[in-house]
């Protein structure tokens, strides 16, 4: 509208070449400005965040097909957030044909935070990527070193970071490699098998037991495995196994450099 009276106004002046030559600049410099400001809606991002950056960045870095988003498990924390001194934050790679999917992902990592609520640690806005297999391996094994191979490729040094795959190849259900028991860049990853979904796997742990836990617990504490006929989450023994965490365990858990302190909790 406002281009409109001016076109109107310059051609009342239209008599001089003065008048003619102003009108060829201005109108120049009025759809110049016209085309820009349309340019500018249409480039002004609408609705949910927009995740093409990061999924750009993990395909670059060689997750083909790369998607990454949030994992909403704030459920958990509803009724008693105030109850939380720590957090961590996880990153979840879901390779893709390896048994896995997001939603039993979600559930994992639900039982993940309820386990770690025992600590006051608060699993915080954890990023899953689904991705294209690298190398096309689901099937991973430690001796030729694919796990390294895999950790080389993460675009970011967040940790602790988690693979999802379908198995390993010298038959372990899960590892995990804490600070001191492995060079970067695979310090603080963990590999966790679809094995662990299974019925059979399940009927020989203690209910409510979550192995993804246990291999954080690994990385958390920078440790092995304990002995002891106590059932502890990090326990050596299948059937001792649980989600059971001693005070101890917790004040070593939020000494680790990838546990921080909620501010004025």
């Amino acid at each position: 509208m406002v281009y409109h009276y001016l076109y109107i106004f310059l051609f009342t002046l239209s008599g001089s070449l003065f008048a003619k030559t102003t009108i060829q600049k201005l109108s120049r410099q009025i759809n110049r400005l016209s085309h820009l400001n349309q340019s500018m809606v249409r480039s002004c991002p609408l609705g949910d965040k927009d995740n093409s950056i990061d999924d750009r960045i993990w395909r670059d870095a060689g997750f083909s097909n790369a998607t990454v988003s949030i994992l909403d498990i704030s459920n958990i924390y509803q009724s008693d957030f105030n109850r939380y001194t720590h957090s961590v934050d996880l990153t979840l790679v879901n390779l893709k044909g390896a048994g896995w999917d997001k939603e039993l992902l979600k559930k994992t990592l639900e039982r993940v935070a309820e386990v770690y609520k025992q600590c006051g640690i608060k699993v915080n806005n954890p990023k899953y990527v689904e991705t294209d297999p690298p190398y096309s391996r689901v099937d991973i094994s430690e001796e030729k070193n694919h796990d390294a191979a895999l950790a080389k490729l993460l675009p970011s040094p967040s940790r602790p970071t988690l693979f999802f795959i379908r198995s390993n190849i010298e038959g372990k259900t899960g590892f995990a490699w804490p600070k001191d028991f492995a060079d970067p860049p695979i310090q603080n990853t963990a590999f966790i098998t679809a094995e662990v979904n299974t019925s059979e796997y399940k009927e020989k742990r203690q209910k409510g037991y979550s192995p993804t836990a246990h291999e954080l617990a690994h990385i958390f504490g920078n440790c092995e495995h304990i002995e002891g006929k106590d059932y502890n989450i990090l326990s050596k023994y299948y059937d001792r196994v649980s989600s059971d965490i001693t005070k101890a365990q917790c004040d070593s858990f939020k000494r680790s450099n990838l546990v921080k302190e909620i501010p004025d909790a």
